[in-house]
């Protein structure tokens, strides 16, 4: 009885102090309202300083609040780490700015953890380079944020701009830009654009993003912006004065995941490896805003293409090129329609081109001599320009283009292999001459096309297509780890496999010869593996699994 009330006794004493410490976090973290330090909206004033005082006023933890109205500055204000500036709504607590020729309305550079939250930045179309800058952090929260009328002459302006050091260090990294609303951002500029992550700024996510009238772009990365996932972002009126590119991601910026996101114009990776766009539709009902390309690859190997839908408003759907390299990459699923020159070009120039492998996409109604169209008499489905090696195509529809179907142009093109394919109603005819040594052709349907003529196998002696195959589960629980047994093998006496490449159907792609994966939704996914021999012969395996819910 008595160790039982001594053990009440420490109960209640334990759950005193716990109460303790909860009021204590409570009372520390202060909400510190910009009225109390002199910032009253709508009344025309400057807010600068009132605003700032404000922020220097708040402590670790600290929320600056916000009350809706309309409040002026003329400088940049200086955030700090780990704090949170909250406005009463997004619409209604509205920071106007009334400087002249400044870097940012708000910078977060040498700082961490800083939330920003729900109200508005307007520019006014003062010149202003930046609504928001950071240098030299980590960890930011900016979500339910509208930036709006920027303008500037010079490298931006950008709705927000993450950068780090010319050396890619001092970058800002695992930072959340999600659910903001981005309009009017350098309509005029050639580098006008809504988020740009830059030099090392890496680990970071854009998400759900709004993005209207750009002067460049939407979602751009550069210089070893690595391991970024850009992912439901909504974009459109990109690329008033130049370019158009909806999302980019250039120089290095390996191991970025683009998914999920509609867009009018453009998705670019250039020179970047081990990437994966899935699910992205590309499409724009603006007769006289035709761009470059729907889907891009500009240099970079490893890379995975799935499920993306690219139609009207693109010059050229799938564009493949740049002197880089461009090896071992994975089309899959695509549908590529009504596009203004070429359905797909694949350009090696000097360097080349080779190890692509084309599965189940469509390429169809590709216009000949469209108003948007840059080039004369084309209109190919699926086009090769030089330098192209080892490619296979399987499975692919290519039908109602108005030019050819396929159209072989330019120099050292060889190692073709073309299986089970489609080439249907292609007005200009089926497929052009040959000129490689090494072709196969076999099994594909050639039907009323204006001329059915079609080549035939030859070359490739002593080189068999290899064999693709794994096993792994057909079902999983989410969360709990996968493991994907490669049993793949060559055909030629003595080979072997030399590269692999898996697709998932989520997160990267991968080069392990045996990867283990968790999956971290529930939902039915497919799976490939492309296999390369040692003489560069491809092969497919495909299987789909299915994730479920945790027990």
């Amino acid at each position: 009885m008595q160790t039982t009330l001594v053990n009440l006794v420490c109960v209640l004493i334990f759950y005193g102090l716990f109460q303790h410490m909860i009021s204590q976090r409570a009372e520390a973290a202060a909400n510190i309202n910009i009225v109390n330090y002199g910032a009253h909206g709508n009344d025309g004033k400057d807010d600068t300083l009132a605003i700032q005082a404000a922020i220097n006023a708040a402590n670790s933890g600290d929320r600056v609040f916000i009350p809706n109205g309309i409040y002026t500055i003329s400088r940049t204000l200086i955030a700090k780490s780990n704090i949170k500036i909250q406005g009463e709504s997004q619409a209604g607590a509205i920071v106007e700015f009334s400087g002249a020729d400044n870097f940012a309305m708000i910078n977060l550079s040498d700082t961490s953890n800083v939330e920003l939250t729900t109200f508005t930045l307007d520019g006014k179309m003062k010149s202003l380079a930046n609504g928001i800058f950071a240098k030299n952090g980590s960890g930011h929260k900016i979500q339910f944020i509208t930036i709006q009328n920027l303008t500037y002459r010079g490298f931006g302006p950008h709705g927000i701009l993450f950068e780090g050091n010319a050396d890619w260090k001092n970058a800002v990294n695992y930072s959340l830009l999600a659910d903001n609303t981005f309009s009017n951002i350098g309509v005029r500029s050639e580098w006008g654009a809504a988020i740009r992550f830059a030099n090392g700024s890496s680990y970071n996510h854009a998400l759900r993003n709004t993005i209207i009238n750009t002067g460049r772009g939407g979602i751009l990365a550069n210089n070893g912006a690595t391991d970024l996932i850009i992912s439901e972002n909504i974009i459109t009126g990109i690329g008033k004065t130049i370019e158009g590119l909806s999302i980019e991601v250039h120089t290095e910026c390996n191991r970025a995941i683009i998914e999920d996101n509609v867009v009018e114009h453009w998705i670019s990776l250039d020179k970047t490896n081990y990437s994966a766009i899935r699910r992205n539709t590309v499409h724009s009902d603006k007769v006289d805003d035709w761009k470059y390309a729907g889907l891009e690859l500009a240099g970079g190997s490893n890379n995975i293409f799935t499920d993306n839908h690219v139609s009207q408003g693109s010059k050229v759907g799938i564009s493949i090129s740049i002197d880089y390299p461009k090896e071992y990459v994975f089309w899959g699923r695509n549908n590529i329609s009504h596009v203004a020159d070429w359905g797909v070009q694949l350009q090696g120039d000097s360097i080349g081109l080779s190890y692509h492998y084309f599965y189940k996409n469509s390429f169809s109604n590709t216009y000949r001599n469209h108003a948007q169209s840059t080039y004369e008499n084309q209109g190919h489905g699926f086009r090769v320009n030089g330098n192209s090696h080892r490619i296979t195509l399987e499975e692919n529809i290519i039908s109602g283009n108005e030019g050819m179907g396929v159209e072989f142009s330019g120099k050292d093109i060889d190692q073709f292999t073309l299986t089970n394919n489609i080439l249907s109603d292609n007005q200009q005819g089926a497929i052009t001459t040959y000129p490689g040594n090494d072709l196969q052709w076999s099994d594909n349907q050639v039907t009323r096309n204006k001329n059915n003529a079609t080549p035939t196998s030859s070359g490739f002696k002593n080189s068999a297509i290899p064999t693709a195959d794994f096993k792994s589960p057909t079902q999983v629980e989410v969360h709990k780890p996968v493991a994907f047994i490669n049993s793949s093998h060559s055909n030629n006496s003595g080979g072997a496999i030399a590269h692999v490449l898996w697709d998932l159907g989520q997160s990267l792609p991968s080069t392990a010869t045996n990867p283990t994966y968790r999956y971290s939704k529930p939902g039915t996914y497919s799976v490939t593996l492309i296999v390369w021999d040692e003489k560069g012969r491809a092969a497919r395996k495909e299987q789909m699994i299915n994730v479920t819910p945790p027990r």
